[in-house]
C-alpha cells in the first residue's frame, strides 16, 4: 500500500514535474515604470544563471519567434491563469480566480493556506462576494505558459559546460504576461489547439509562440475622472502549431478514411467543414500583423486579371522573351501594369502577384501589400493533396545541407508569413494553394521539384522576412 504524502500516486506525480529553467517575459523595469518590449527577454532561474547566455546564442539578443513543445496534454497543466496579490517584502498575498481565493498567507500563524478545490471558499477580499474591501495592493491577472525549448535543450546538453552547467537541465521556461488580451487570446488558441490534439490533446504538440504588433484597446482614467478608451499599438502574444503538424494530421485523416472505405464502414461527414486549424473568427486579428499595417489581414481579391495585358503584345515580342533564360511562364509573377518581369523577381513583386492570383481585394497600394482577404464566407477548402505539394516543393526550395531540427519548418513559415500573412499552409484557401503550387511547379509542370526561379525567389523572401522580423541571425 502507498504512504499518504510519500509514496502515493498524486504525490509522486506532483514531484516528478518538470522544472521551471527561466522565465521569458514581454517587457522590463526601468526605474519605477514597466516597459513593453517588441521582443521576448529571458531570465534564468536561481542556479541557472549560465542558461541566459545559451538562450542569447540560440534566438539571438531580441528574438519574437521562439518554436517549443507543451509538455502536457491538457490546457490546465500547461496554461495557468489567476488573479494576484503580492507585497513587496512578503511575497505572494493570496491568489483567486476572481470570487474567491485559492492560496492566501495566514494573519495568525504565517503560512501559506491552499484550497485548490475550493472546499473552504474563502472570498477574495477584492472580488464581489468580499464583506469588506480589502487592504494592500488589489490582485492583478497574470497567466503563465510552459513551454519546452529543444533547440536550447540540445544546446545545454552538448555545451552545458561552457556555460557552468555540470549536468543538462532538463525543463521547461515559463512564459508570463499580465495582459488581459494575451490572456484571451491564448486561452482562445490553446483550446483549440487542444481539440486538435486528438487523444493526445496538447502533449508534445510543436507549438510557435510570437510577438504580433496589433491595435488593442486600452482603459485609462481621464483628467476629470472619467474612464476612457482608446487603441494603441502593442506587442501581443499568439500561439500556433506548425505546418509539418497540420500535415500529419491531414494525412492521419486520409488514412483513417482509406481503412474505412476498405472495410466497407464509410465515417459520416459532419454537418459542417471540420477544420485541423483555429476558426475564422478566433484566427482573424490574431495570428497577423496589425489590421492597420501594410501586413494586414484579408478580405478578397478577383483574380487572375495581370496576364492578360501580356496576351496583347506582338507574337514577335511574346517569342523574344521565351527564348531568354530567365523568361516568364504561365505561372511567373508580373508588374503592377501587367508586364512580364525578369526571373528571379524581387520579393515584392512575387507577393504582389500571388496575392493577386490568390484573389486577395487590392487596397491604395498597387503592390498589393495593404491587400486583404476576402471574407471567410467566401473562402474555399483546399485540397488535402495539394497542400502537402506546396510544403513540399516549398522545402525542397528552402532545404540546405547545414539545416538542424525544425529549421526547415520555421523557413516555411516565415516565406508564407510573407506572402499571405499566414504561418502554415493549413491555413490558406484553395487560391492562395492554387497560386503558390503555379509559382512553384516544375518547368515541365511536375510537382517532383520547384522550378529554379522560383527556388531563388523563395530564398530571397525568407531573407526579407527575417529581416523584417528582427531574425536575420538564423541560418539561411
Amino acid at each position: 500500500m502507498p504512504i499518504t504524502g510519500l509514496t502515493d500516486r498524486k504525490t509522486t506525480k506532483t514531484d516528478l514535474r518538470l522544472r521551471s529553467i527561466g522565465t521569458v517575459r514581454k517587457g522590463e523595469k526601468k526605474g519605477d515604470d514597466l516597459v513593453d518590449l517588441e521582443y521576448f527577454r529571458f531570465v534564468p532561474s536561481p542556479g541557472f544563471e549560465g542558461v541566459a547566455q545559451a538562450f542569447h546564442n540560440i534566438y539571438g539578443d531580441e528574438p519574437r519567434m521562439l518554436y517549443g513543445y507543451l509538455p502536457y496534454a491538457t490546457v490546465e497543466r500547461n496554461w495557468s491563469t489567476w488573479k494576484e496579490s503580492w507585497g513587496k517584502r512578503i511575497g505572494l498575498m493570496h491568489r483567486c480566480d476572481g470570487n474567491y481565493m485559492v492560496q492566501w498567507l495566514d494573519d495568525t500563524t504565517k503560512k501559506y493556506v491552499r484550497d485548490y478545490d475550493l472546499k473552504l471558499k474563502r472570498p477574495c477580499p477584492f472580488g464581489p462576494f468580499a464583506e469588506k474591501k480589502g487592504r494592500g495592493t488589489p490582485c492583478k491577472q497574470v497567466g503563465r505558459l510552459s513551454l519546452i525549448l529543444p533547440e536550447l535543450m540540445k544546446e545545454l546538453l552538448f555545451n552545458g559546460a561552457e556555460y557552468g552547467m555540470e549536468t543538462a537541465p532538463l525543463g521547461f521556461v515559463t512564459v508570463i504576461t499580465t495582459s488581459e488580451h494575451d490572456l484571451g487570446n491564448l486561452s482562445r488558441e490553446l483550446f483549440t489547439l487542444e481539440e486538435q490534439g486528438g487523444r493526445d490533446g496538447l502533449r508534445q504538440m510543436p507549438v510557435i509562440l510570437r510577438r504580433v504588433l496589433e491595435d488593442v484597446g486600452v482603459r485609462f482614467e481621464g483628467k476629470d475622472g472619467k474612464p476612457l478608451k482608446t487603441k494603441q499599438k502593442k506587442w501581443m502574444l499568439h500561439i500556433s502549431t506548425t505546418n509539418d503538424y497540420i500535415i500529419q494530421q491531414l494525412a492521419a485523416t486520409e488514412a483513417r478514411r482509406q481503412i474505412a472505405a476498405k472495410s466497407g464502414v464509410m465515417p459520416q461527414p459532419p454537418a459542417t467543414t471540420t477544420a485541423l486549424v483555429p476558426v475564422a473568427d478566433v484566427i482573424e486579428g490574431e495570428y497577423y500583423e496589425a489590421p492597420v499595417t501594410a501586413e494586414s489581414p484579408w478580405n478578397g481579391g478577383n483574380g487572375n486579371e495581370a496576364p492578360k495585358p501580356a496576351a496583347k503584345k506582338k507574337p514577335k515580342a511574346a517569342a523574344k522573351k521565351k527564348t531568354k533564360p530567365n523568361a516568364t511562364a504561365a505561372g511567373s509573377p508580373v508588374n503592377g501594369n501587367g508586364s512580364a518581369v525578369d526571373r528571379p523577381a524581387p520579393p515584392k513583386i512575387v507577393r504582389r502577384w500571388l496575392r493577386e492570383r490568390g484573389q486577395w481585394v487590392k487596397g491604395k497600394a498597387n503592390d498589393y501589400s495593404d491587400a486583404h482577404r476576402q471574407a471567410d464566407t467566401q473562402q474555399v477548402a483546399p485540397d488535402a493533396k495539394a497542400v502537402q505539394r506546396v510544403a513540399a516543393l516549398m522545402g525542397k526550395a528552402l532545404e540546405t545541407a547545414n539545416d538542424k531540427g525544425n529549421d526547415l519548418a520555421l523557413k516555411r513559415h516565415s516565406v508564407l508569413g510573407y506572402l499571405y500573412d499566414r504561418d502554415s499552409t493549413g491555413l490558406l484557401n484553395e487560391a492562395e494553394v492554387s497560386a503558390l503550387l503555379a509559382w512553384l511547379k516544375s518547368s515541365d509542370g511536375s510537382f517532383s521539384n520547384p522550378n529554379d526561379n522560383a527556388a531563388v525567389e523563395c530564398r530571397s523572401i525568407l531573407k526579407e522576412s527575417l529581416i523584417k522580423a528582427g531574425q536575420a541571425e538564423l541560418a539561411l
